[in-house]
């Protein structure tokens, strides 16, 4: 008998919906404790069948991690390439963090649950460089400000880096946006907390609260 051939569509949707779950899994418990068989489960399929979809448990959070700082990626590189000042750059990659983390809920989480799970892991290597690229970006900005005397320079730059990433990636375990109180307001009152706190004496912040 000729074994039935699986069409492409289908391949795909059982790769989605593998990564959804096993996103999901990783993320509530962690990528140590959670098995290739409770993935397998999760998803309806036999385990074994699971790696005709992913060689390992390590290559799906590869592809979870990977669409997500990709995209996370290509936000800052926008934002960077518009003109403007420390500010500007520090509102636009606020907002594109929050724009991605609301489209990858889960991404996020793993990383600041595991992120010593994906550093000892040779397959998950590349994502820790694509890591240290979002930290690049934001550091630029940061020392960047602190050069043109726009942000104050008795507060550490790499402080303020960790404080941010750690308060923007972790709101997708709590923020439940709305129709009165969505992703753009609490990125402009995560700016405003934020830069009342970091910008030099004497730094026109009214316009923030033309914002509100």
């Amino acid at each position: 008998m000729a074994k039935r051939k699986v069409e492409p569509e289908v391949t795909q949707d059982r790769r989605l919906r593998i990564v959804e779950v096993a996103a999901e899994s990783f993320a509530q418990s962690s990528i140590g404790t959670t098995t290739v068989r409770e993935i397998g489960e999760a998803a309806g399929i036999l385990s074994g069948s699971l790696y005709h979809y992913f060689p390992s448990k390590d290559a799906i959070v590869e592809e979870i991690m990977v669409s997500f700082l990709d995209e996370l990626a290509r936000k800052y590189d926008e934002v960077l390439s518009k003109k403007g000042g420390a500010i500007e750059h520090f509102r636009g990659l606020v907002h594109a963090s929050l724009e991605c983390t609301s489209t990858h809920l889960h991404a996020a989480e793993i990383y600041q649950n595991d992120v010593n799970y994906i550093r000892d892991s040779p397959r998950l290597a590349a994502i820790q460089g694509m890591a240290n690229n979002v930290r690049t970006a934001w550091m630029s900005v940061l020392d960047a400000g602190v050069a043109s005397g726009t942000f104050r320079s008795d507060v550490p730059t790499w402080l303020v880096y960790h404080l941010l990433r750690d308060s923007i990636w972790l709101t997708v375990r709590w923020f439940k946006p709305s129709e009165r109180y969505d992703y753009n307001s609490i990125a402009e009152d995560c700016c405003k907390v934020f830069l009342r706190g970091f910008v030099a004496p004497g730094v026109d912040l009214a316009f923030l609260d033309d914002n509100a």
